[in-house]
């Protein structure tokens, strides 16, 4: 993991890293190694990357509790055995693909709303995090920082940047009764999902006169699951990064990294990145 300030005065984003997230709260079962990554690219201040940072793992994990709760609820009412349950989805099981892929989406949201109800901040926060389990690696994002595996020598991108000029997103906007202009969101805020960003949301007591029915900006996640494979390697970046270097190009210079660690060489001064561009 690393991180730099780039050209602004202060810095914004944020990161996390657990190599092994511990299972919730009453489970029982052979938990299995869960692994979570995330970067947070703050803009308009650093509240809600560092709220993120703080708080997203956690969420996901009592959404992820919650998922295995109503996996074993039809079990208990059988009297232990879930009608038509396979052996992966029995209670005590390890969480699926699917379980973990709703416990990400969930955690998003209600990080989001957390943040919006327990604090008057009007900054925001891409978010990219990446859970790895045993057989999966699950990759969800709001906004434009991304994810990339490298797989047989090759960059595999796992996100898809959230623009507002991108035709779905634009189209959600306007039926919202926002609009797009200049790339931006209400010409201001150059990415339609984030986490915060208050000014363009409607959420538990915000202004009733807002002229937009529903969110212009959301927090809901894409999230997008492959199956692990030997040998895969993962990056996680906000789009400074991204716009000095290409996915190969940064790729190569972690494996030169590794290698000068190995060999106890200097470090190379690494490309500058750009300054965020979000507000």
């Amino acid at each position: 993991m690393g991180e730099r300030r780039g050209k602004r005065p202060s810095m914004e984003d944020a990161h996390v890293a657990l190599e092994s997230l511990p299972p919730p709260p009453g489970w029982a079962g052979e938990w299995p190694l869960l692994s979570f990554y995330a970067v947070y690219d703050g803009h308009g201040g650093s509240e809600a990357s560092e709220f993120a940072k703080a708080h997203l793992h956690r969420h996901l994990l009592v959404h992820l509790g919650e998922q295995l709760r109503l996996r074993a609820a039809p079990a208990a009412a059988a009297g232990g055995r879930a009608s038509g349950a396979g052996a992966g989805e029995a209670p005590g099981a390890p969480p699926t693909a699917a379980e973990l892929a709703a416990s990400l989406r969930a955690a998003f949201l209600s990080t989001d709303a957390q943040f919006l109800e327990t604090t008057q901040s009007c900054s925001g926060s891409t978010a990219v995090c990446a859970l790895v389990s045993p057989t999966h690696l699950l990759v969800a994002n709001a906004g434009d920082s991304r994810a990339y595996i490298l797989r047989d020598g090759r960059p595999l991108r796992m996100t898809v940047d959230h623009k507002p000029d991108r035709s779905d997103e634009t189209a959600r906007i306007t039926r919202a009764g926002g609009w797009v202009s200049n790339g931006r969101v209400m010409h201001t805020l150059a990415v339609s999902r984030a986490l915060g960003d208050r000014d363009f949301k409607v959420y538990a007591n915000s202004d009733s006169d807002l002229p937009w029915k529903e969110s212009l900006v959301t927090a809901e996640p894409e999230v997008r699951v492959t199956r692990v494979q030997e040998g895969d390697e993962l990056i996680l970046a906000c789009d400074g990064l991204w716009d000095v270097l290409s996915a190969e190009a940064a790729f190569e210079y972690l494996h030169g990294k590794k290698v000068r660690a190995e060999r106890a060489e200097p470090e190379p001064e690494p490309p500058h990145p750009s300054p965020s561009s979000n507000h």
